[in-house]
């Protein structure tokens, strides 16, 4: 999804995975199937007018005209309602039918949402995704369930394009009730973005490892003395490129965003157990990473206050206090791009300084649409949001806007902005849920180490067994609680390399953290991870 801030976002997880409990163990109750299966009689008797008597497509017969609800999340566009006229246009033509377009602010989203879908009102689709409500809503019977019948009959487009991992990613104990994007971008990936013209004042090569990087890193802190390596903090970024990537970490659950990870490492040739999954901080290799940081920062590559920096390596890199930031790659590039306009002179160079690492992209549950219970037009819906995924025309004018006015083509797959490209942004306008790969169009100007970077990263991009999985941390609430706490404290502290004494450190933090109960989270959380294995492996 775009537009939505890091610190929000993590809030969000936070609020899904303390309410996660409630939701599985009523998605596995008998009573869901009919919640959540098509109401009697829908299908369209709402909308009066017969304007196209005898029309079918596809069997269904479109002969009378409806009128069609859809939810989004955020605010309005300018011209929402000038792109909707055209959206019209094309759905009176097809469907016989007539969409009108809710917004939710995000300023009260999360209070509105669960209200309107438990009043009654008649709405037919809504964003949905695993930030957003699915699971709870789900649980409620408040989505129609997406069943092979509906995809093969009512959006065959879907059924033949859509990414079967992402269906699988967003099954409730088997069952799907919304339909996710059908693209995923690598928001879990870092890259870097380095000062080039340091680089060259220095006579160091292009990067091609973290050994490049730490040479970069040790001539800006020996010769730039107004400028740190890295404007590291809380959560040390160069983590993820110095400890998780290089050994191929596969993330099961975060304890705290940013700190805490329960991981395994991925071996393609070797079978998956909960047994390889472990803690982070207590993994054999981890003391010594530590002690490599301690190093880094005790040799000047961050500020020994990067407890309490409260400054983005973003904001950092782009006003010039730092020379690095570590990103995901699409962040990285829009830095890039915003410094080289304002300061080319400062060459901004693009790495990624582990190549040989598997890739993973993000879930596609990320962003989704479902169809509501409440739907009065249930076949109408899934035939509309059919064509918003996967009819090119349609997929463009809802997400970008209107051609000529919003957005301007360049080639096949590139836009340059339109005279009223403010009015209606593409890809912020909350139609997340309808994205996918074949019909995106990147924004002429984009970084292009970005997309070369995309593209050799697609061979060696891998799902592993465990991905989308999803812990249920109510059993060990408490222990969890007192855990986190622990973590804290420890955490940034080893992990910034800010400890004095990493290996006392490290036994003290792993001796409270046993008196918490970590065995106890341990065991639950390998227990539900075997459980969702054995659901994908049948």
């Amino acid at each position: 999804m775009k537009g939505f801030t890091k610190t929000r976002k993590a809030g969000l997880v936070f609020v899904v995975m303390t309410l996660l409990v409630a939701v599985l163990a009523a998605c596995s109750g008998g009573g869901q199937d009919a919640a959540n299966s098509p109401p009697a009689g829908s299908g369209g008797e709402n909308g009066g007018g017969n304007t196209a008597a005898g029309k079918t497509v596809n069997g269904v017969d479109l002969s009378k005209h409806v009128n069609l609800k859809m939810y989004l999340l955020g605010d309005k566009p300018a011209d929402g309602d000038a792109v909707l006229a055209e959206l019209n246009k094309l759905i009176g033509r097809d469907l016989n039918a007539t969409l009108s377009i809710e917004y939710l602010p995000w300023s009260d989203w999360q209070q509105k949402y669960p209200l309107i879908l438990a009043s009654g009102e008649n709405v037919d689709l809504i964003y949905t995704s695993d930030w957003a409500l699915y699971q709870q809503e789900a649980a409620k019977g408040a989505f129609v369930e997406v069943t092979d019948d509906i995809l093969k009959k009512y959006m065959p487009l879907t059924a033949e394009k859509q990414n079967k991992i992402s269906l699988d990613q967003g099954r409730l104990n088997g069952k799907l009730y919304f339909v996710p994007r059908s693209d995923a971008t690598y928001t879990g990936e870092s890259a870097v973005l380095i000062r080039g013209d340091l680089r060259e004042k220095y006579g160091l090569p292009p990067l091609k490892s973290t050994d490049d990087l730490e040479n970069y890193y040790k001539s800006v802190a020996a010769n730039e003395k107004s400028i740190f390596p890295l404007a590291n903090s809380l959560d040390n970024s160069a983590k993820s490129i110095t400890f998780s990537q290089p050994r191929n970490n596969v993330t099961v659950y975060t304890t705290m965003i940013g700190v805490g990870e329960f991981s395994y490492l991925y071996d393609k040739n070797k079978p998956f157990s909960v047994d390889q999954v472990s803690y982070n901080f207590f993994q054999p290799d981890y003391p010594a990473w530590a002690k490599k940081m301690k190093q880094w920062a005790d040799a000047g590559y961050w500020s020994k206050n990067a407890l309490v920096n409260k400054t983005e390596t973003r904001d950092a890199f782009e006003n010039g206090t730092s020379a690095s930031m570590v990103w995901n790659i699409g962040t990285v590039g829009a830095s890039a791009d915003k410094v080289l306009k304002e300061h080319p002179e400062w060459k901004p160079e693009i790495y990624d300084v582990t190549p040989n690492s598997i890739k993973q992209l993000g879930l596609y549950t990320n962003d989704g649409m479902a169809v509501a219970y409440t739907s009065q037009n249930v076949e109408r819906s899934f035939m509309l949001l059919d064509k918003l995924k996967f009819d090119k025309d349609y997929n463009q004018l809802f997400i970008y806007g209107v051609k000529g006015k919003h957005w301007i083509p360049e080639g096949d797959d590139k836009y340059k902005p339109g005279p009223d490209y403010d009015k209606y942004k593409g890809g912020q306008n909350g139609t997340w849920g309808v994205n996918n790969q074949e019909d995106s169009l990147t924004l002429v100007g984009e970084n292009k180490a970005v997309a070369q970077l995309q593209k050799e990263w697609e061979p060696k991009t891998v799902h592993p067994i465990t991905e989308g999985f999803k812990f249920d941390p109510t059993k060990v609430k408490s222990e969890l609680a007192t855990f986190t706490s622990l973590e804290a404290k420890y955490g940034p502290l080893l992990d910034l390399g800010l400890a004095g004494d990493v290996d006392k450190t490290l036994a003290e933090f792993k001796d409270q953290a046993m008196k918490a109960g970590f065995e106890k989270i341990d065991k639950e959380l390998k227990t539900q991870l075997e459980a969702y294995i054995k659901t994908k492996q049948q």
